[in-house]
């Protein structure tokens, strides 16, 4: 792709799957110390006396205020008991209670339905349109081009 930017040659032939492809192999070829030199790089600057620090309000609370929200926020009384949590919902039903008879009528109708099912060869082999093919196609190469396989 490179090549062919320098050399003036046309480059619209790029598509989406491609640019994913070219990002992947290379994010593949970045090196753990290459990343570790970068974050390395970033605390050398900011720790340089010339690194000016934020002067929000909300980030120079004192210790004593910031320790007293945070009681607040976890000694408040708790809703409810860990008891009434657990068991909240002991009287919700949770599942239908099935007779043996019901049983049996839903197999008798699951077997007659197949049965019906298999009757008509006609709906059982539908041939695949040239469309369906092409597009099986399409998806079958995305897929080879992305795996790699």
């Amino acid at each position: 792709m490179l090549h062919n930017i320098e050399n003036g040659e046309d480059t619209k032939t790029l598509s989406v799957l491609d640019a994913i492809l070219m990002i992947s192999e290379a994010w593949e070829k970045v090196t753990q110390t290459t990343i570790a030199n970068c974050f390395r790089h970033k605390a050398v600057d900011f720790f340089t006396p010339t690194h000016r620090f934020s002067t929000d309000e909300d980030d120079n609370l004192p210790l004593a205020q910031l320790a007293a929200q945070l009681h607040r926020s976890t000694t408040t009384e708790p809703l409810i008991e860990i008891e009434e949590f657990i068991g909240i919902d002991d009287n919700v039903d949770v599942c239908a209670v099935v007779t043996e008879e019901e049983i049996l009528a839903e197999v008798e109708s699951n077997n007659r339905n197949t049965d019906e099912e298999n009757e008509d060869p006609q709906e059982q082999f539908q041939p695949t349109t040239l469309c369906e093919a092409i597009n099986a196609i399409i998806v079958l190469q995305n897929f080879v081009d992305f795996n790699r396989v």
